[in-house]
């Protein structure tokens, strides 16, 4: 178990690969070192640039790089540094519970998070720019079979770009709960191929996932690969429930604006 309590960087950190943060690099639990079973992080931040390689193994984040114990949590946390890197996220790039923090730093990768590349996010939200080579989320970029993805009352505000592109997570192949969460934010499509998607909350939901009680008014990009203004494209079947948006926007094939 490792706990740390009013921690911060401001130093830019470069690394090549595995996780790297500006607090904590990679700690897993179980499988790789440093290992402990429970990582907790309470009033941290990081003004600092923190960049990785471009592959998508390199998880980096203005906080944590990486953490695999399920019962990791940072709470209190924000980054206003710019996250360069595989996986990655303002506050982590692959981990488990992030709560009352914030992003405003720009976050570029192939697969990017306003607050985290893979994770559960509650009471956070994001201002700064997003950009993702593969999926790119203002809040989540991805859900993994392993990690939970979690969404509650979060909100973005900042501009998002990908192949797969979503106003509050964007790819999201497994069991996901977005609730209580608003987008103000472009959602923008890059680098289109056969599975691309732009949501202007989620692009495309996983099996079973559960959108709830959420609201978009950032323009979703009609031009190129599936889109809708609340999700982008559905090949599951999900629960979507209480969402609205505003502004112009008309649904492809399989994409969903708003309503029950």
């Amino acid at each position: 178990t490792l706990t740390m309590i009013n921690v911060y960087n401001t130093g830019d950190v470069i690394g090549v690969e595995g996780g790297i943060g500006g607090i904590v690099g990679g700690g897993y639990g179980g499988y790789s070192q440093p290992s402990f079973s429970e990582l907790t992080i309470i009033n941290a931040y990081n003004t600092g640039s923190i960049s990785g390689g471009s592959d998508y193994d390199c998880d980096v984040g203005g906080i944590v790089g990486e953490s695999s114990a399920y019962e990791s949590h940072v709470y209190n946390a924000y980054n206003t540094g710019n996250i360069t890197g595989g996986c990655v996220g303002g506050i982590m790039g692959l981990g488990c519970w992030i709560e009352n923090s914030w992003n405003s730093g720009e976050i570029s990768g192939s697969s990017a998070g306003g607050i985290a590349g893979v994770g559960i996010a509650k009471k956070c939200y994001n201002t700064g720019k997003v950009t993702g080579t593969y999926s790119a989320g203002g809040i989540l970029s991805s859900a993994e079979e392993y990690h939970q993805a979690q969404t509650i009352f979060c909100y973005n505000l900042g501009d998002v770009f990908g192949s797969i592109a979503g106003g509050i997570a964007a790819d999201m192949s497994t069991t996901t709960l977005v609730l209580n969460c608003y987008n103000l934010g472009n959602v923008n499509l890059i680098e289109v191929h056969i599975n691309s998607a732009a949501g202007g909350i989620v692009a495309t939901p996983g099996a079973s996932t559960e959108v709830r009680n959420c609201f978009n008014l950032g323009q979703v990009d009609q031009i190129n690969g599936d889109h809708g203004a609340v999700v982008g494209r559905l090949d599951y079947e999900v629960v979507i429930s209480n969402n609205y948006y505003g502004g112009a926007c008309e649904a492809s094939v399989g994409g969903i604006n708003g309503a029950d």
